[in-house]
């Protein structure tokens, strides 16, 4: 959404930039994109996606933006035309950028035309998570901790949406150990709760989301 990323919001931004040469490998971009393995076939399908509708939706609700608007479409197509072929969520885009720009509403919008819904859209406001221990909100606690009982925000999420669209807000300013959990279902498509079922950890399947 901007091209450069040495500031956001007048902070410097060489964490953020770090990780997204280590992890994403895809120095001074913004924008990175995988096809995970085929897991839930009969959640999603890519053939219902119109590139044309999504491109006219973005074009009416976000002023400018052309690069960035253009390069979600040309991902999308991509994984329409060829299917998926690494592993992780199916589509990953990373947008940059000050408040106001349109990172949320194209995200919106995306998750509208993608999934034919904006419910199965879960924002993550990583503020929220500036220490390590907050994980639990997301995962949920372990067994015999205070909490347990307590529906866990991805768990949930991720049980009513078998299919849909991850968004990682202020992505900079969770904790490091956040950051960690996060690139592991970018990578990998999977978080494995603390929670168990039948004696065994509770694995949840993000390879049918965009992130």
């Amino acid at each position: 959404v901007i091209e450069s990323l040495e500031y956001v919001g007048g902070q410097h931004t060489s964490g953020l930039k770090t990780i997204i040469d280590n992890y994403l490998r895809v120095p001074n971009c913004w924008l990175d994109s995988g096809w995970a393995k085929e897991n839930n076939a009969a959640q999603f399908d890519p053939e219902r996606i119109n590139t044309d509708a999504l491109e006219a939706a973005l074009d009416q609700a976000i002023v400018g933006q052309a690069i960035a608007k253009q390069s979600v479409l040309d991902q999308l197509t991509r994984f329409r035309e060829f299917g998926r072929q690494s592993r992780g969520p199916f589509l990953r885009l990373l947008f940059v950028g000050p408040s106001g720009v349109g990172k949320t509403e194209l995200a919106r919008i995306v998750c509208q035309h993608v999934f034919g819904s904006n419910q199965p859209m879960l924002l993550v406001a990583c503020t929220e998570y500036a220490q390590p221990h907050e994980v639990a909100k997301l995962l949920g606690a372990p067994p015999g901790y205070t909490g347990h009982e307590q529906p866990a925000l991805l768990e949930s999420h991720r049980k009513r949406f078998p299919a849909g669209l991850l968004l990682l807000d202020e992505f900079e300013k969770a904790h490091a150990d956040i950051h960690r959990f996060f690139m592991n279902i970018l990578e990998e498509g999977f978080a494995t709760s603390p929670r168990t079922e039948d004696g065994q950890p509770v694995r949840l399947d993000f390879t049918n989301y965009i992130v």
